[in-house]
């Protein structure tokens, strides 16, 4: 570490950081305000989420298990499709299906997976009006 603490009581933010690296890993460790970059970030995506359901929407931020998306809409209910892998890649019925309006931003704060979608599965999405 390059600054030696004297006084855990007068640790700078900086210096907090530096022991946060130590303790998770040794010097080249991150930061802690280190952004994540998903490859899923400025994607389309499927995401299931832990307690608020499925959602569909444009990646715009993630950290963790936070998700931000923009236009995103809640599949309720979907017909076609067996699992959220297949209902990313082939999309869903109309019949039977319901997908809320669209929303300019929401925050998932328990998301377990995200699928990216294809053009297919969203010209089905798009098919379908609440």
């Amino acid at each position: 570490m390059e600054s030696q603490v004297s006084n855990i009581e007068n640790i700078t933010i900086r210096e907090a950081r530096e022991l946060a690296a130590l303790f998770a890993g040794g010097l080249n460790a991150p930061t802690l305000d280190a952004p994540e970059r998903s490859p899923c970030l400025g994607k389309h995506v499927v995401v299931r989420n832990y307690s608020a359901g499925v959602h569909i929407g444009i990646v715009a931020e993630k950290s963790g298990t936070n998700v931000v998306l923009k236009d995103a809409r809640r599949l309720y209910k979907w017909e076609g499709a067996f699992t959220l892998s297949e209902v990313a890649t082939s999309g869903v019925k109309k019949s039977g299906s319901r997908i809320s309006v669209s929303v300019p931003l929401i925050e998932l704060t328990q998301a377990i997976e995200l699928i990216p979608t294809s053009e297919a599965a969203r010209a089905a999405f798009d098919a379908i009006h609440e």
